[in-house]
């Protein structure tokens, strides 16, 4: 039997492993160029993984992108990806959401494999990314809902677009974590990078308060190995939280993406 073809696809990145019982051929590439560079990339990447027998797909990234993802998939193995969807319980996990359909479907796999990870015991999933997202879950696997800010190159970018000082700034100014800088620029992108250490802080200590006794905590996404030894409180970083979501979703049934 083949392996699966697991993809997480971002905002600014796309990853993906093979399951054939264990997750190997780990890959991941940044989405910031154009078509064009994303085509060529997943043709190199993925003409060299073994044959699939399926591709699974979270995606909450560009439509366009998702688009040549799906055509890639097609033209090298003849598979249309199948959509990893958001259910009101899937995994072991139900969903805090109102309307489950709302949660992004990335969030949502991660927060099963943290679940997983953790035995039904209570837990929570920091995912530091383009933007910042935090998600606690009370015992037996229900999740509880979560919070949305954006991440550090996110809250940098708005204050130098969206001001008259901040638009003499050079955004790819390199950032110092001393709250002490010496110009506007270094001053600008340590405080965004504070504001987000500080933000995850408030919301953890908050969740974990509220949820009462331990609680893991999972970290993830593309800021996460540099968050991780800045944060002032216990979390394991996992990487690959989102796959590892995706391969225990896999098991139910999803809706195939649309050609």
């Amino acid at each position: 039997m083949h392996p699966a073809l697991l993809v997480d696809h971002g905002n600014s990145r796309l990853k993906w492993c093979l399951d054939d019982g264990g997750l190997r051929h780990h890959g991941a590439f940044s989405l910031r160029g154009d078509s064009a560079d994303l085509t060529v990339a997943l043709n190199g990447a993925w003409r060299e993984l073994p044959v699939v027998e399926s591709v699974w797909l979270v995606s909450v990234g560009a439509p366009a992108q998702r688009l040549l993802i799906e055509e890639q998939s097609r033209n090298l193995w003849g598979l249309t990806p199948t959509a990893v969807t958001v259910a009101a319980e899937a995994a072991g996990v139900s969903c805090g959401y109102r309307d489950p359909v709302r949660l992004g479907v990335d969030r949502w796999a991660a927060v099963v494999a943290a679940v997983a990870r953790a035995g039904g015991k209570p837990c929570g999933v920091i995912d530091c990314g383009s933007a910042v997202t935090i998600d606690a879950v009370g015992p037996g696997g229900r999740h509880l809902g979560g919070v949305i800010f954006p991440g550090y190159e996110a809250m940098r970018a708005a204050f130098i677009a969206s001001t008259a000082a901040g638009r003499t700034l050079a955004i790819d100014s390199d950032f110092k974590l001393s709250p002490f800088a010496r110009d506007s620029a270094a001053a600008v992108a340590a405080g965004a990078w504070m504001a987000m250490l500080g933000g995850i802080e408030r919301c953890v200590t908050q969740m974990s308060r509220s949820l009462g006794g331990e609680v893991r905590w999972f970290l993830c996404g593309g800021d996460a190995a540099a968050v991780s030894g800045e944060l002032r409180m216990e979390v394991e970083h996992c990487p690959h939280l989102v796959l590892e979501g995706i391969c225990l979703l896999r098991n139910r049934p999803a809706s195939p993406l649309s050609g």
